[in-house]
């Protein structure tokens, strides 16, 4: 399941300034964020198949593949080499 890309991505070439970006935020806030793509995401992460999400488990690897397929679709890039970067909490590497 990917999140569908908003139609409004594409917006050609002009200049921005303050209240042209505001307003073409607006406009695109407006035409992407409905409740079905805000909700989406939602059911898909909250779902059994993510067994919770804790560290370590395998529900939060597939929940962490998923976040990171849905920021390639979107034209993201990782900064280094990947869009996963461990850190150290309470002694364990997560």
């Amino acid at each position: 399941m990917l999140i569908a890309p908003c139609r409004a991505q594409s917006i050609g070439r002009f200049v921005l300034t303050p209240s042209r970006t505001v307003e073409l935020g607006a406009r695109l806030a407006e035409e992407c964020l409905t409740d079905e793509a805000l909700a989406s995401p939602i059911r898909f992460l909250s779902d059994s198949l993510c067994l919770g999400r804790a560290s370590g488990t395998a529900g939060a690897v597939e929940s962490s593949l998923w976040i990171a397929r849905q920021y390639e679709h979107m034209g993201l890039m990782p900064m280094g080499d990947s869009f996963f970067k461990s850190f150290t909490a309470g002694g364990k590497v997560c």
